[in-house]
């Protein structure tokens, strides 16, 4: 018997639409199959630890909890003993909760590049939070997103050429973050911890921090350092403190008890505000510029302008001097300008005690003692007094001129 082809060939075809499958994939997208966890998990079998650590790091990588670490008496919680080691705290808390005799939360072994810490709490131990400050330079360190609270010496202890970002060091026994040069701090708070709030060395940038309520300054930084949108207020001592050669913008001192912001030479502050400290609201000296800044009802100078060759320039003062004999503005240096400032009342508005200084421009109204007070052998522009005069309305596009000069240079006291 002959078999009919066409008779195959339609067979083969109604089997092959039988078993295949749809043609057109399902709505939404397509799910990957996960793979193997491209990262290390810390436990005792993958990171024992050694008699001063619960666990330790021995090997480069990438390493992550998946659980919280309890301290134990005489060891630190994680010990980083390897290079280019990345810790990821996952949530989760590395906790010394206070037991006698632990150590520090996560340290380094040796000298040691690029560790990076994130993703955390770090809290209650005897010693430093976190420190991963080597014994030498060993650049590359990051933490981030990390909380140091309740622990001894040190929150966050990174040293030299580290990241801090994002972190928030409370109630630590000593300071809450120290760094040393060519550190980046962005984004942190330190509060109530027992000494300095935040420090960074030489060659440093620190941006958009606050301190605050710290037993000690809110900010130390070194020479040649940037402050950008920070805030200090209410820490027991200097609000900023900062080196030579820095620049200290758009910030905010208020409340502290050991004044506002304090400069070292050549340090430029400008746009920044300074109130109700304890002493007085800016500190500068040698070769410093102050510019458009405002201090207020701060209990010594508004500024206190000390060494040579200062520039005070464009700034706003207001009953500063409270509960004491100061001025508005203090110069005890030489050979600084003092233009464009507007003083509002304490004692003094303008106070001259050096030499060779130039006064110009400036007005001043309602101090106590004296609006103008200048020592021999300064130069200033002509102080017209024109407090007691009356003038009238304006209402309309133009008017005569009541400053009683037209010296552009002239200081008025109003």
């Amino acid at each position: 018997m002959r078999t009919n082809p066409l008779a195959v060939l339609s067979a083969l075809c109604i089997a092959s639409t039988a078993f295949a499958g749809p043609l057109s994939p399902p709505a939404g997208p397509v799910a990957s199959t996960p793979g193997p966890e491209p990262r290390t998990a810390i436990n005792a079998t993958n990171t024992p630890g050694d008699a001063d650590s619960v666990f330790r790091i021995s090997q480069p990588g990438s390493y992550y909890l998946t659980a919280n670490v309890i301290g134990q008496t005489g060891k630190s919680g994680i010990e980083i003993a390897a290079n280019d080691v990345t810790l990821d705290l996952n949530g989760f808390t590395v906790d010394g909760q206070n037991i006698v005799g632990a150590l520090s939360g996560i340290v380094v072994d040796g000298v040691l590049d690029n560790t990076v810490v994130r993703n955390g709490r770090v809290v209650r131990w005897p010693g430093s939070g976190i420190n991963i400050d080597g014994p030498g330079f060993d650049p590359g360190r990051r933490v981030e997103n990390i909380i140091a609270r309740s622990n001894g010496p040190i929150g966050i202890n990174a040293g030299d050429s580290a990241s801090i970002i994002d972190c928030s060091v409370l109630e630590n026994a000593g300071s809450g973050i120290v760094s040393s040069s060519s550190s980046v701090i962005r984004g942190c708070t330190a509060r109530s911890n027992a000494a300095s709030g935040i420090s960074a060395g030489i060659g440093g940038s620190i941006e958009n921090s606050v301190a605050r309520t710290n037993g000690g300054p809110g900010f130390i930084v070194g020479t040649a350092t940037t402050m950008l949108n920070c805030s200090s207020i209410e820490n027991a001592g200097v609000g900023i403190s900062a080196g030579g050669s820095s620049l200290i913008s758009l910030c905010t001192a208020h409340d502290n008890n050991g004044g506002g912001i304090s400069v070292s030479t050549g340090v430029t502050v400008q746009s920044c505000v300074a109130g109700n400290n304890t002493g007085a609201g800016f500190t500068i000296t040698t070769g410093c510029l102050l510019t458009d800044s405002t201090a207020f009802n701060n209990t010594a100078q508004g500024a206190l302008v000390t060494g040579t060759g200062a520039s005070v320039r464009n700034n706003t003062f207001r009953s500063n001097a409270i509960g004491g004999v100061f001025a508005n503005i203090a110069v005890s240096g030489n050979d600084c300008r003092i233009e464009g400032n507007t003083c509002t009342g304490a004692d003094f508005g303008v106070q001259v005690t050096g030499t060779r200084n130039l006064i110009i421009a400036n007005s001043s109204a309602g101090a106590q003692v004296n609006n103008w007070d200048f020592a021999a052998n300064n130069i200033y522009g002509p102080i017209v007094d024109r407090s007691a005069v009356a003038t009238a309305a304006v209402a309309g596009n133009s008017a005569a001129s009541t400053t009683g000069t037209t010296d552009p240079h002239a200081n008025i006291t109003h």
